[in-house]
């Protein structure tokens, strides 16, 4: 046993510093900074947009937990996935589609809505599924470098369509919503929660109209973040049956996205601040649930990953949210560890019998030749020093120290030492 305990102890050394390494890692990486940050910053839109709306449902929830949510105010998407690469934002709302610079050591969090991909249009408009036929209007097609915006330009280029950049008037959300109400756009477009405080006075104008883009299964094959969905008919205003009849759209996949470095507390509290907020019934009838791991333009935060697939741990409920998610996070980080060393360790068994083996099967090639001379015309001589290297092995074999269960590799050993010593003693006579 101690021999074995002997064999076991540089192995298990070598262990003990590989997690104390991976540790010391972890420590000085700052992962396991127990106690989470009191507040983060969150890149959102303007005052009154859909994405700003969302950001303070997202604080008051926090609120509960202590957690003092900075809400950032920027002019859409592009912006935000700025500011979420540049560090000055700690998490983002960013719509599907949208460039991020330097997304290095950035993560989503979740997909969590959909965000349909409006056209409304005056009634005297007579081709708005077409978008060769914009070049004709006036468009209102939001800021530059705004998610409407962005989105437009995706769609152009992946349609290989050529659409007039100088006839877009640099209008979003309420002040685009204006110029088409007061007939300053013939055409606007917008890409929103469908809950948008500016929308509604849209969606409920009879003299407006809602048009779906002709080429929508095209993008859909063609980008992944751009899936179909539909307004059922009563889905925005039952009582007064709004929508009179289904208004199929196309929709952009919007991301919550957030730093690697987030602390694992913080990201805990925003996923379940996710789910309480998007998961809920919606109008659009699309077969995808939210929050949802689908349609990501950046790596899965894998703790997010986990309460998205599997749900809030037992942890959860035995322990304060904070220490519980950093023991998650642990866990994750040296789960590629473990599943290495588990298969080291069964080995470890075979690996000590393969050593106590060779402590006696490393005699047999001397003994083997020795054998093989012995079948030779040898001389008395050369009989006397094959003796001498023979009774050399026997006293290597009886100095062999090895546990009992291995004994009897040595007496097989000693066994042929002697048939081969026969076989000498019978040349010499």
């Amino acid at each position: 046993m101690l021999r074995y305990l002997a064999f076991l102890l540089p192995v298990i050394l070598a262990l003990v510093l590989l997690i104390a390494a991976a540790a010391g890692y972890v420590m000085k990486s700052g992962a396991l900074q127990l106690l989470p940050p009191g507040s983060l910053n969150m890149a959102a839109g303007r005052p009154g947009s859909g994405y700003h709306a969302l950001a303070e449902r997202y604080r008051a929830i926090l609120a509960r937990d202590g957690i003092d949510l900075q809400i950032i105010e920027t002019p859409g998407s592009m912006e935000n996935s700025r500011m979420l690469a540049t560090g000055e934002a700690d998490v983002a709302l960013i719509q599907g589609g949208t460039p991020v610079a330097d997304s290095i050591g950035l993560q989503a969090l979740a997909a969590v809505f959909l965000e349909p991909f409006f056209i409304f249009h005056r009634p005297e408009v007579t081709d708005a599924a077409d978008l060769n036929a914009w070049n004709d209007l006036r468009l209102a097609a939001g800021e530059p470098g705004g998610g409407t915006r962005i989105a437009i330009n995706n769609m152009i280029q992946t349609l290989g369509v050529d659409l007039d950049q100088d006839r877009m008037l640099p209008l979003a959300g309420a002040e685009a919503a204006d110029a088409l109400l007061s007939g300053e756009a013939d055409l606007a477009i917008f890409v929103a929660p469908i809950d948008a405080p500016y929308l509604q006075p849209l969606l409920t104008d009879a003299d407006l109209r809602i048009e779906t883009l002709r080429d929508t299964v095209a993008l859909t094959r063609k980008l992944p973040y751009v899936r179909m969905a539909d307004i059922p008919p009563a889905g925005i205003d039952y009582s007064r049956r709004l929508p009179p009849e289904r208004i199929p759209l196309t929709a952009m996949t919007a991301m919550l996205a957030a730093n690697g470095d987030l602390h694992p507390a913080l990201v805990n509290r925003l996923v379940h601040a996710a789910i309480e907020i998007h998961s809920g019934p919606t109008p659009l009838s699309d077969d995808l649930r939210f929050p949802s791991t689908q349609g990501l333009d950046l790596p899965l935060n894998r703790q997010a990953a986990a309460l998205l697939t599997g749900g809030p741990g037992v942890l959860e409920s035995l322990m304060p949210y904070w220490i519980a998610a950093q023991i998650t996070r642990v866990t994750l980080l040296f789960l590629p560890l473990l599943v290495l060393m588990v298969p080291l360790l069964r080995m470890l068994p075979g690996l000590y019998a393969w050593s106590m083996r060779a402590r006696i099967y490393r005699r047999y090639k001397e003994l083997v030749a020795i054998d093989a001379e012995a079948d030779s015309d040898v001389t008395a001589e050369r009989l006397d020093a094959l003796m001498q290297r023979l009774e050399h092995i026997d006293q290597e074999a009886r100095a062999v120290q090895v546990p009992s269960r291995y004994r009897e590799y040595v007496y097989t050993l000693r066994v042929h030492i002697d048939l081969v010593r026969r076989k000498l003693q019978e040349a010499a006579v």
